[in-house]
């Protein structure tokens, strides 16, 4: 073989890989991606066993990867070492929650102390229910997990490509599948679940807004994929847009447009009204802010959001219904000149019933995941049950207290402010398209989690 077939070949096996992590760093990679592929299968993994698995198989993951490393076999990341804040961060949120579950119950606020006489036992710890906090717990250890394999992992630029490309696949193939279930009136199954389409979407999730939000994060890989592929040199004479525009029709941003527009499409069928206004929102906001932050992109960025936007709105919501989702939002909410009304007074109640917990044990919260144990000893007689609070901020601040609530909201700052920082400093494509994905999915998670639980499926 030949220097140049011999260097080809290199090329060819390194795609995916890295120098420092080899061939074992390539398998623990697809492994990875495989993982991502699975989560939101099995109802978001949002049951005790889901989580277990997913866990087990990221605790997997990151135990072969330390024996790498301690083999030489694989090297740290620079990127883990300038994460320093990050994990100092998580440490402080994962001891919190070892702690309720830990300390000694006589620390408890009264009322705590009172809950557990009136059972006739001793507070056992920090919390209202030690299983349910346990509980929690394995599941902050999974996203911590996922934070930590995802910087040890996606170490190139192929592989911060094809992490996105994962993230669309598994939108476009479940939003095809929800879509033609809704068209077809029919009912499903995901690994032994019934799931019920009817006429909204709702995918491999039991919650339509849950489903919503998937596809928003998916969307938002899709997106930033979409920008990376946008040339910040205008083509100089008739035969290079010419061949620009061709690239365009055929190549493969005609195809991830294609893409986008299943998964909106499918969206809109989940008739999700925080779902489709985070969506609109986050790209209306994060896709301003990129004008104003990204160099020498002005014009053809600008054309992209304004495309996306008419697109999604005017075609694919005209024919497949948006004006339901309008008119859920209308009958939701009255705007008058003095107030803005909501007609949910269900949620409304539960969230006012939120504040008392918070302000009984603002420092300590109940105990992780424990909202289901609480609640129905602070809600008015005639009020329903919410078996979680419709507003992940008011969840967090019962569950962990107001300390750790403010120490999550300082992990999503320090990633939007390095997404605001790569936006304004680097030209490279790639970078600025996943930073674009970045700030987008936290907006819209964000503006979300007013009214939904979806920071509490592990999906």
């Amino acid at each position: 073989m030949s220097r140049r077939e011999t260097g080809a070949a290199e090329v060819s096996r390194s795609a995916i890989g890295h120098p420092g992590d080899g061939r074992l760093g390539m398998v623990l990679f697809l492994l990875y991606l495989a993982w991502l592929v699975w989560l939101p299968l099995p109802i978001g993994s949002n049951r005790p066993i889901w989580v277990g698995i997913g866990l087990l198989w990221l605790t997997l993951l990151l135990g072969t990867w330390l024996l790498g490393w301690m083999s030489g076999a694989i090297s740290l990341p620079g990127a883990v070492r300038r994460a320093g804040g990050l994990w100092a961060l998580l440490l402080l949120v994962l001891g919190w929650m070892v702690a309720q579950w830990g300390l000694p119950g006589e620390l408890a606020p009264a009322w705590m102390r009172a809950a557990y006489e009136a059972a006739g036992v001793d507070a056992p710890a920090l919390t209202l229910d030690r299983t349910a906090t346990l509980q929690a717990l394995l599941e902050t250890l999974m996203v911590c997990g996922a934070i930590l394999i995802t910087v040890l992992l996606v170490r190139n630029r192929r592989r911060l490509e094809l992490l996105l490309w994962t993230l669309v696949w598994v939108g476009v193939v479940t939003a095809v599948a929800a879509g033609i279930t809704v068209m077809e009136r029919a009912d499903w199954q995901v690994l032994g679940v019934h799931l019920s389409s009817g006429q909204t979407a709702s995918g491999p999730f039991v919650n339509r807004n849950h489903f919503a939000n998937y596809l928003v994060l998916t969307l938002s890989a899709g997106l930033g994929l979409l920008i990376s592929m946008q040339s910040s040199h205008s083509p100089s004479g008739w035969r290079q847009r010419l061949r620009q525009w061709v690239q365009t029709l055929l190549g493969p941003k005609a195809r991830l447009r294609i893409f986008l527009a299943l998964m909106v499409i499918t969206l809109v069928l989940t008739r999700s009204r925080m779902g489709n206004t985070a969506f609109f929102a986050s790209l209306l906001i994060t896709g301003g802010l990129a004008l104003l932050l990204i160099r020498r992109r002005q014009r053809s960025l600008l054309i992209l959001i304004a495309s996306l936007v008419a697109i999604d709105i005017l075609i694919v919501g005209t024919w497949f219904g948006v004006e339901q989702v309008v008119d859920r939002v209308q009958k939701s909410v009255t705007v008058t000149e003095e107030q803005i009304i909501i007609h949910d007074e269900p949620r409304m109640e539960a969230n006012r019933e939120a504040l008392k917990i918070i302000r009984a044990s603002p420092l300590t919260g109940t105990g992780a995941g424990t909202w289901f144990t609480v609640f129905p000893q602070w809600r008015a007689s005639d009020h329903g049950f919410f078996d979680h609070a419709h507003n992940d901020y008011l969840e967090f601040a019962v569950d962990l207290g107001l300390p750790a609530v403010l120490l999550l909201l300082s992990l999503a700052a320090i990633t939007v402010l390095r997404g605001f920082l790569q936006l304004s400093r680097r030209n490279d494509p790639l970078v600025l398209g996943s930073a674009f994905a970045s700030l987008m999915a936290i907006l819209a998670m964000g503006i979300h989690a007013t009214v939904d639980f979806s920071l509490h499926i592990p999906a």
